[in-house]
């Protein structure tokens, strides 16, 4: 049986100003458990500017933003994804449980790369946040990355 871990990019997505948003939701399906194995985001700003950024469990989900394309990291997997992705949700959904907080600085890569045992496993039909708050951001700011995930 293939590998059911998925990556989505974020590719140069523009995150606006002081806004509370979600870079990317991950939401699982009725039938399939989500584990997430990781993230990385950089900034093609070069100055140094701190956001607020917190990995949480959401209890809904956001509206806005955009659907997300998975893309198998197993090339012999041929069972599509069935956990949601989206970026940019701009409005966010009901908050809960923050998992980890951090100060990013934009001027290296934020890598959350967690041992096997701390990875964190949404349950069936739950979702899982990357969120800014809503201080520290500027300006509009471009960020790329991506986010890896398993199902199960």
């Amino acid at each position: 049986m293939a590998n059911l871990v998925y990556y989505v990019p974020l590719d140069a997505i523009s995150v606006t100003t002081d806004t509370d948003q979600d870079i990317f939701e991950i939401v699982a399906a009725a039938s399939k458990r989500v584990i997430l194995h990781g993230f990385s985001l950089t900034s093609a700003y070069t100055t140094d500017e701190r956001v607020r950024l917190r990995l949480m469990q959401r209890t809904t989900t956001g509206t806005g933003g955009s659907g997300l394309t998975e893309v198998a990291a197993d090339d012999g997997n041929d069972t599509a994804a069935t956990a949601a992705v989206s970026s940019l949700v701009t409005t966010p959904g009901t908050a809960g449980d923050i998992l980890a907080g951090f100060q990013w600085s934009q001027q290296g890569e934020l890598l959350f790369l967690p041992t096997p045992e701390m990875r964190p496993v949404v349950a069936k039909s739950a979702r899982i946040a990357l969120n800014v708050n809503t201080t520290g951001v500027a300006s509009t700011r471009v960020w790329s990355g991506w986010v890896c995930w398993e199902e199960m």
